[in-house]
């Protein structure tokens, strides 16, 4: 049996209670809940008896399963990783300077069309600017994860002759001080981010051209 296919055994069976008590089930009906046929579920729950990370009780009809100490052992091992992996996705950093746009962000936020999404999501009113950041060149593989992973998006909307295209946006924090990374659909910048806030980000912590600035990104809040 493939490692997966084990922690996904031992989960449906922990996800049923089957950590505290045995757990009666009908390889058949089993099998079509977690997705496998009846001969399959009966040859893995027999891999795993055999592994001992379950224990079962044969019944005239049916099974008894439970999970064994070494298979809670494996389990928790296996979820101990999971967290890790989810830590990463969960925070992202980010690194670069500050440097000035083209003033893109002070045009773009002050649009009401994305303001009434802005304040509808987040329940505050952007600061009619962004402040941009050249990222450190290692980052692209980063941004491009950002831009195909995330949680908000602000619609498009026509604006009198103008149209204007959908803006990604993520959670973030500068300095601990809630802010939000946007990706504009139409953006004309490769190794730029721009980073809004309620307030005026650059007075704030009284940032220049140049200075280092540390970003963290929380795609999945």
């Amino acid at each position: 049996m493939k490692k997966f296919e084990a922690i996904y055994m031992l989960s449906e069976i922990a996800m049923r209670d089957g950590i505290y008590r045995y757990l009666t089930i009908k390889t058949g009906v089993f099998g079509r809940e977690i997705g496998f046929s009846q001969q399959s579920t009966s040859r893995k729950l027999n891999e795993l008896y055999s592994q001992g990370l379950i224990d079962k009780v044969v019944l005239i009809r049916g099974l008894k399963v439970k999970i064994t100490k070494k298979g809670i052992d494996y389990l928790m091992d296996e979820i101990k990783k999971m967290g890790l992996i989810g830590e990463k996705i969960r925070r992202i950093i980010i690194e670069g300077s500050v440097t000035s746009g083209m003033g893109e962000g002070t045009y773009y936020m002050s649009r009401e069309g994305y303001i009434r999404q802005f304040m509808s999501f987040f329940g505050e009113r952007p600061y009619p600017g962004t402040l941009n950041i050249l990222l450190d060149n290692e980052m692209g593989e980063i941004i491009s994860f950002l831009k195909s992973n995330y949680r908000y998006r602000l619609n498009g909307f026509r604006e009198m002759e103008r149209t204007f295209g959908d803006v990604i946006l993520h959670r973030a924090t500068l300095n601990g001080h809630p802010c939000f990374i946007i990706f504009p659909e139409r953006g004309h910048y490769e190794n730029v981010v721009e980073i809004v806030s309620s307030e005026n980000l650059r007075n704030k912590f009284s940032l220049k051209d140049g200075d280092r600035v540390k970003l963290e990104v929380f795609p999945y809040d």
